[in-house]
């Protein structure tokens, strides 16, 4: 008997074990494939930024399993309510053509936010802006892996110019002249490659401080007060230092729908000046607007009067004290 019961116990044992050994290998088998596949799907970083419809594409089309959206982002009611859906499926279509429309409306905009919100995440990914530490850098605003603008959002930033010309957009004729007149300018990708380089840090430790603001006062988001306050000690080096948009200010003060800003005291007669410094604006960005295609085409007679007729503007923004 006891021959017997070692003899089976030693019989049952080795067959337990190549059971379990079988099981775990095919585990780590398919453990192994989805490493392997992951792998071959993830970028490496020193692969060249793309465009954004190439990112954009790339994203919708090859980064399904990383890009996921966020667990506790909150859910629609059309995609919360599966029961609703399926007891809607099974009756008859009862909706008009306007609720139709309506309904593929906000189907397609919200795939269009996810496809944004993931292109975003891949983008930041890329830069060096993950917890995963194959692609998370030690201090992002000086060790840069991948840019996260491109060239040609440099050149596009850099050739800003409000395209309302009779609206509130800067403090003083002076700035906007300067802004109007440099996006009439050319700029090779030689010198923007320059800019891009040290915008790309400003932004991340513009990016970073913010964020980090934000999260020392236990805040959801990034607020305008914020971004001044990381831009303030930079004031003496900037040219024009950045407060808060003066259209945007002037519009939330007059025109907004809903609460709107109060005025200060004495900012009655800064609207009465604003008036004739916008009529300014608007005969000042047609007379530089002339002066960059005459220059361009070689006019010298149209490019000789555009600058004295915008050297005049430019003497009557003085006498109204209205340079800034």
């Amino acid at each position: 008997m006891g021959g017997s019961k070692e003899k089976s116990k030693s019989g049952t044992m080795p067959s337990k074990k190549k059971g379990t050994a079988g099981v775990s290998s095919k585990a780590s088998a398919k453990t192994a494939s989805k490493r392997n596949t992951r792998s071959a799907q993830r970028e490496r970083l020193d692969d060249p930024l793309g465009s954004d419809d190439d990112d954009q594409e790339q994203v919708v089309d090859n980064d399904e399993d990383e890009n996921v959206d966020d667990p506790m982002e909150a859910v629609s009611e059309d995609e919360d309510n599966v029961k609703e859906k399926k007891t809607r499926a099974s009756k008859p279509d009862t909706r008009t053509q306007e609720e139709i429309d309506a309904d593929n409306r906000k189907k397609s905009a919200r795939r269009n936010a996810k496809a944004r919100r993931r292109g975003y995440r891949l983008i930041a990914k890329r830069a060096g802006y993950s917890i995963n530490p194959q692609w998370a850098s030690i201090d992002g605003s000086v060790d840069v892996a991948v840019p996260i603008s491109t060239t040609n959002e440099a050149i596009r930033a850099c050739k800003w110019a409000p395209a309302v010309t009779d609206k509130p957009a800067f403090g003083g004729f002076t700035e906007f002249e300067e802004r109007m007149a440099l996006s009439h300018e050319s700029l090779p990708k030689s010198a923007a490659r320059v800019l891009h380089k040290n915008g790309e840090q400003y932004l991340r430790r513009l990016t970073a401080q913010t964020v980090q603001s934000s999260m020392d006062q236990l805040k959801t988001r990034a607020t305008v007060s914020m971004v001044a306050a990381v831009t303030r000690p930079l004031k003496r080096v900037q040219k024009y230092s950045f407060v808060a948009p003066h259209g945007l200010v002037r519009y939330s003060q007059g025109s907004a729908k809903g609460l709107r800003l109060q005025y200060l005291d004495g900012e009655s007669k800064d609207l009465e000046k604003e008036d004739a410094l916008h009529k300014l604006q608007k005969s000042a960005a047609k007379e530089i607007a002339t002066q960059a295609g005459a220059l361009k085409d070689g006019k010298l007679v149209e490019y000789t009067e555009a600058k004295k007729k915008l050297s005049e503007i430019r003497e009557q923004a003085a006498k109204k004290g209205l340079l800034g």
